[in-house]
């Protein structure tokens, strides 16, 4: 096992990934690596991430490896890092579901990412067992995940994993629209266009929703 640096104060190690991050600053890539080699998993964590953002194909393999060096070592951080990075298509290595379920099964056993990771672990089972999907998101819709109030919504809305409720679907709709997650805010402006038992028929209501999605998308949260 690696020996973790404790006497490196975690502010210094956000404030060297931030440098890295904010102006691609090298020295401060190479000081986190440094600490890193130490063993502490914050640092190597910190790294991975900012060397995953720099998107060539060898600074994601780089970053990849650091990542799993902190996974290894039980952070959580890491493992949910690694398993939305497992869910995409990189250059050096393709999407793989069931590699991205076992980092997020780790990142679901720790309180810090249980939620997120709830959020992932939903959308992976969503097509393969519609009920753990939907206590997945709602797990995370709970916590305040947007995405999974949206998901929760969906599988209300179509009765997949829970009984068809359109009511309890508006509802989680409402509360991810509050939370400027554009899709949840479009279906709340089609409620209010149509008019319906739910949402009176509001031709203000639905521009005004309408407004509002345009900016969300202006404007993107970070993923979970």
């Amino acid at each position: 096992m690696e020996r973790s640096d404790e006497a490196t104060p975690p502010a210094r190690i956000d404030r060297l990934r931030m440098a890295a991050d904010a102006g691609r600053d090298d020295d401060a890539l190479r000081a986190l690596l440094s600490i890193g080699q130490t063993g502490n998993a914050n640092a190597q964590r910190a790294a991975g991430e900012t060397l995953l953002r720099r998107g060539d194909a060898a600074s994601v393999e780089r970053g990849l490896g650091w990542l799993h060096r902190a996974a290894v070592q039980g952070d959580a951080e890491a493992a949910l890092s690694l398993g939305r990075a497992a869910l995409s298509d990189l250059a050096v290595a393709p999407r793989n579901d069931a590699r991205a379920r076992g980092w997020f099964q780790q990142a679901y056993a720790s309180s810090v990412t249980r939620a997120r990771a709830a959020h992932y672990l939903g959308l992976l089972f969503r097509t393969s067992d519609a009920p753990q999907a939907a206590h997945y998101f709602r797990e995370a819709a709970e916590h305040g995940i947007a995405e999974a109030m949206y998901q929760l919504g969906n599988a209300y809305a179509a009765g997949e994993g829970v009984d068809h409720d359109p009511r309890e679907a508006m509802r989680w709709y409402l509360r991810a629209a509050s939370l400027e997650h554009p899709a949840a805010i479009q279906e709340v402006a089609h409620a209010f266009a149509r008019g319906d038992a739910f949402l009176p028929q509001s031709d203000y209501q639905a521009v005004q929703m309408r407004l509002a999605m345009e900016h969300a998308l202006r404007h993107p949260r970070a993923a979970p």
